[in-house]
């Protein structure tokens, strides 16, 4: 079963690039949080109703979540668009929300490839906590490759897989620089993004962890009904609430 949206009502907004706007979704919260959610590889943000509703009910959080280019509702067709343009994207919706709450906490969740741009984010940009699911990891030369030009099968089953020393990526070298408190989430049968390419982010962070067991990468693969998937969800939300950041 494929996990039902949240019935918490949101806002569609416009976030301004360099000649061009991507959209988001916005839930307003009261309470001194504020989070920012990045979306998966070929995703989009209605998948993350669930999660965004229930962080601004149990949270009381504000929570942007953004649909890169490429992706969901905004522009461009995904092989003219490389991660870099996505990052862009991904530190100008940041900004956007801390200048709307600049004395709020800073919370930023990351998916695969959306932990990848939660931990780019990590080396220019301050925030109090991090939470990457799934993360992913990519040669460095392709964060400027257009997705049409892309060798996912390397990646995943080359890269991923059999290099020797993932900890070394220029990505997560600075990790230890980050003083917000992470939390990485793994999930026990995941191919796409293997035990042995996201513990080099466990290691770099210093971060806390769990492995969820039954879970291949994605819920949709997973067959996660909505209650697990809640209580999947909750878990995340008890370690933002109970883990105190620097």
């Amino acid at each position: 079963m494929i996990v039902e949206e949240s019935s918490v009502a949101n806002q569609q907004i416009d976030i301004p690039c360099v000649g061009y706007d991507v959209k988001a979704d916005f839930y307003e919260g009261d309470a001194d949080i504020a989070v920012m959610i990045y979306i998966g590889f070929t995703s989009n943000k209605s998948r993350y109703k669930a999660l965004a509703g229930l962080l601004n009910e149990q949270l009381g959080a504000s929570v942007l979540v953004l649909d890169y280019s490429g992706h969901g509702a905004s522009p461009f067709d995904i092989d003219d668009v490389c991660p870099a343009q996505n990052f862009l994207e991904s530190i100008t919706a940041f900004d956007l929300l801390k200048a709307k709450y600049p004395k709020r906490q800073m919370f930023v969740i990351g998916t695969s490839y959306g932990g990848f741009m939660a931990t780019q984010l990590t080396k220019y940009r301050e925030f109090d906590k991090l939470v990457l699911r799934v993360p992913a990891l990519y040669k460095p030369h392709d964060f400027y490759t257009k997705w049409g030009e892309y060798d996912s099968i390397e990646t995943r089953h080359d890269y991923r897989l059999n290099a020797k020393d993932l900890g070394s990526h220029p990505l997560l070298k600075r990790a230890a620089d980050f003083k917000g408190k992470t939390l990485v989430v793994t999930h026990e049968l995941d191919t796409i993004c293997p035990p042995n390419s996201t513990a080099p982010f466990i290691k770099a962070f210093r971060a806390d962890h769990w492995v969820e067991t039954g879970l291949g990468h994605s819920f949709r693969e997973s067959g996660v009904t909505k209650a697990q998937a809640e209580k999947y969800y909750n878990k995340i939300i008890d370690w933002l609430k109970n883990e105190k950041s620097n």
